[in-house]
């Protein structure tokens, strides 16, 4: 028998999550493919800086701004003044997918109930978790749509690297988590919604209105580990799990740089 390493947790271990230093929900779909990954950025994360990430903050500025006033002139004023804020997206193409956007009737005309709403989802620690203390989540919803009488929780998503099924894919889990975050925090009764794709708009029959598919118990199914692996993180277990889609985007990649950097400084 090969008896493998022991670990103990350091304080940056035993803060892991909890309310005091709480999640990003857009890091949740990461957290799955990598708990190391958002371990060991977590306190520092800003979330991701550069042209398309910039850009679709600067088109999700413009959205905000139309639905606050229902003006397509305000929400392209507000556009460009985040460009000081966001100053590696593209205006022109940001310009260009929120036109498209405002142009839609499905989104002109929607009931839009909350918009850039901050939230928080706090859920009971997981059996052994050695802090006790739950596990949050914190951070700014898009918007949350009123559709046949039925709140529901919905993201606009401008990056084309990836097709429909593959962007259902990419933030179910994060989507999850907004909704059960808005469900805590702005009304009990929201319901999954899904993805605004509007890569879309650029072809005259492309899908632009991406529904998740799950129904509520079915997303909670899907994040219950969550709490479990947020609990073996406290323990001061190294949650590795490298793979070349979770090393592709990792601010620590690969794998040869983040080991002997954790080993460092949390050994």
């Amino acid at each position: 028998m090969i008896a493998l390493p022991t670990y103990s947790p350091t304080p940056r271990h035993l803060d892991f999550g909890t309310p005091e230093f709480p999640l990003r929900p857009s890091a949740t779909g990461k957290f799955f493919a990598c708990p190391m990954s958002v371990f060991m950025t977590w306190k520092e994360e800003g979330g991701d800086s550069n042209s398309p990430a910039d850009t679709g903050s600067m088109m999700h500025a413009g959205a905000a701004e139309f639905h606050r006033t229902h003006d397509v002139g305000e929400g392209e004023r507000a556009l460009l003044a985040s460009h000081q804020k966001f100053p590696q997206g593209d205006p022109d193409k940001a310009l260009t997918i929120y036109r498209s956007y405002v142009a839609d009737p499905k989104n002109s005309k929607a009931e839009v109930v909350w918009i850039e709403e901050p939230v928080r989802l706090t859920l009971p620690p997981a059996p052994g978790d050695p802090t006790g203390k739950p596990v949050v989540f914190q951070g700014t919803l898009d918007q949350v749509r009123k559709y046949e009488g039925t709140l529901q929780v919905w993201d606009i998503k401008t990056g084309s690297g990836k097709d429909p099924n593959e962007s259902l894919d990419e933030y179910l889990l994060q989507q999850g988590v907004y909704t059960l975050a808005a469900r805590e925090t702005l009304d009990p009764t929201i319901q999954p919604g899904g993805l605004i794709y509007t890569p879309g708009y650029e072809k005259p029959r492309g899908r632009r209105f991406l529904p998740l598919g799950l129904t509520l118990s079915q997303v909670e199914a899907l994040l219950l580990p969550l709490v479990h692996l947020v609990s073996l993180i406290r323990q001061g277990v190294p949650l590795f799990t490298p793979s070349a889609g979770a090393c592709k985007y990792c601010p620590v990649r690969r794998y040869t740089n983040c080991i002997p950097m954790y080993q460092g400084v949390f050994r």
